[in-house]
C-alpha cells in the first residue's frame, strides 16, 4: 500500500467521522422533536377519543359517558421503526357514574374500543384502585350482563 493511498484513505474516513458527527448532532435532535411532537399530538387524540366516548343502555349500570368517567388505569406502547414513531396505543381502565369498570382501547388511526369490565376482571386489573360496587349495585353485579334475556 503506498503512502499516498493510505494518506487519502484517513483523510476519507476522518470525513466519514466528521459527517457522521454531524447527522448525528443536526439530525438527531429534529428526529426526537418529531417522535415529542408525534406523541404529544397522539395523547391529545386519544383524551378526545375517551372524553367522547358514550355507551347507553336500559340498564343504567351500563351507561358510560367519558367526560365523568373515572380514569384509574392508563398505559401506552409507542411502536417505532428505526427510532421513528411509527404508531400509538393507549389503553385505560375507567370507572362510570354508576360504579361499573369500562376499558377503553385507542390504536392510532382506529376507531377507539369501549368494552365493559366484569367486576372480578376489574378488581384483579387495579389491585389497591379497585372499589367494590355500591350496595344498591351489589345484587345486580353478580349476574351477568345479559341475564334479563
Amino acid at each position: 500500500m503506498s503512502v499516498t493511498k493510505y494518506i487519502i484513505d484517513t483523510i476519507a474516513f476522518l470525513v466519514f467521522l466528521l459527517v457522521m458527527r454531524f447527522f448525528r448532532k443536526h439530525l438527531g435532535r429534529p428526529l426526537e422533536l418529531h417522535t415529542k411532537r408525534y406523541i404529544k399530538k397522539r395523547k391529545i387524540e386519544a383524551e378526545t377519543a375517551f372524553r367522547s366516548q358514550r355507551a347507553s343502555s336500559t340498564d343504567p349500570r351500563y351507561q358510560f359517558d367519558g367526560k365523568t368517567a373515572q380514569v384509574l388505569s392508563e398505559s401506552e406502547e409507542i411502536q417505532t421503526a428505526k427510532g421513528c414513531p411509527t404508531g400509538y396505543m393507549q389503553t385505560r381502565v375507567a370507572r362510570s357514574e354508576s360504579g361499573e369498570y369500562f376499558w377503553f382501547l385507542f390504536l392510532a388511526g382506529q376507531p377507539p374500543v369501549l368494552k365493559h369490565i366484569e367486576h372480578g376482571s376489574a378488581k384483579a386489573l387495579l389491585r389497591e384502585k379497585y372499589v367494590p360496587p355500591r350496595s344498591d349495585n351489589a345484587a345486580h353485579s353478580r349476574q351477568p350482563a345479559n341475564s334479563h334475556l
